[in-house]
């Protein structure tokens, strides 16, 4: 299979299993198509706001959905924790905000208020942490409940590889 084909893969397809380096791959991608649709949007002076970006949002959203779902495939997991982890975080943050709006005061959460970043810190602090988590968490070794390994050299051959001599098992 191509590098462009397994890379369309990843993103438009939410079944299989993508390791570390298929994720890290796939967001790469997404952030450089985003970056060539703001492009675009610049090259025609266009707005980038409004209803009429709502299918090209869509569109990274769920390229963005696929590639996770995939590389929660990859550790075992099922894609189904994201939706209700999405509901959560929701629920968290209009608390958070409507909490610090009740005890502070409205006007604290004006944009560019301390309450405003205060709030919108611990809004990013959940996607950040999960971001990390799904890059540094190796894969499960060999088949699981999802398939094969998304490389033949991915599981305990690719962590072996990094691993100190003294620690690799004798052969």
């Amino acid at each position: 299979m191509t590098f462009a084909r397994h890379l369309a893969l990843q993103l438009v397809d939410p079944r299989g299993r993508a390791d570390r380096r298929d994720f890290l791959l796939a967001a790469l991608a997404l952030f450089v198509l985003q970056g060539l649709c703001l492009l675009v949007l610049m090259r025609y002076d266009a707005e980038a706001e409004g209803l009429w970006l709502l299918p090209v949002n869509l569109g990274f959203v769920y390229m963005a959905y696929a590639a996770t779902s995939r590389r929660l495939h990859d550790m075992d997991r099922s894609a189904w924790w994201m939706p209700i982890a999405i509901v959560v975080w929701a629920l968290a943050g209009f608390v958070a905000a409507l909490t610090v709006g009740l005890v502070l005061g409205a006007d604290v959460l004006a944009p560019g208020q301390p309450g405003f970043w205060t709030v919108f810190a611990c809004l990013l602090s959940a996607p950040v942490t999960v971001a990390i988590w799904l890059h540094v968490t190796p894969g499960s070794d060999g088949s699981n409940r999802f398939g094969p390994p998304s490389r033949p050299d991915a599981g305990q051959g690719d962590r072996s590889r990094h691993a100190p001599p003294a620690l690799l098992p004798a052969e």
